[in-house]
């Protein structure tokens, strides 16, 4: 075949391609399903499902989660503070002597956290949305109150 070359360079070369085709396709499918690796449903407040998201047209689907990922700093650092602010009245709720004033502060710290994560995942939201069509806008809302809906029904 090719003789004057060694073997195991043309081994190596498959290889890389083989790799890279791979690396591509993972880019490529987190660019196209942003959300397919989190599993659930919106809850009854939501506004968007994120299995709604799956079923945009490919290049709005890809913008929507480019959208998305400009917010994911913020969108960590507001989950991590209300990770601790919970962590912090557990730790109130559950101490040997029970101090009601303190309990108050940690629900309350709680309640701060949880407003501030929802401003920032409004703010992505409203961000991302910008990024759609009317008509896929309107459908994203449809089939989440859809969702809602039928899950309200299931329930016992």
């Amino acid at each position: 075949m090719f003789s004057d070359r060694p073997r195991w360079l043309y081994i190596v070369l498959a290889v890389s391609v083989l790799l890279n085709l791979f690396l591509a396709g993972f880019v490529i499918g987190r660019l196209s399903f942003p959300a397919a690796h989190v599993q659930g449903e919106a809850g009854a407040g939501a506004m968007v499902a994120r299995s709604q998201v799956r079923d945009l047209p490919l290049m709005e689907r890809i913008r929507f989660g480019l959208a998305l990922r400009r917010h994911a700093f913020e969108l960590r650092e507001t989950r991590d503070q209300l990770r601790d602010a919970r962590a912090k009245a557990e730790r109130a709720i559950t101490a040997q002597a029970y101090d009601e004033a303190l309990v108050k502060a940690r629900l309350a710290d709680v309640r701060q956290a949880v407003t501030a994560q929802q401003e920032a995942l409004h703010n992505a939201l409203a961000d991302a949305l910008s990024t759609l069509s009317p008509q896929s806008r309107a459908e994203l809302v449809n089939a989440t109150k859809e969702n809602v809906r039928r899950r309200l029904r299931a329930r016992p």
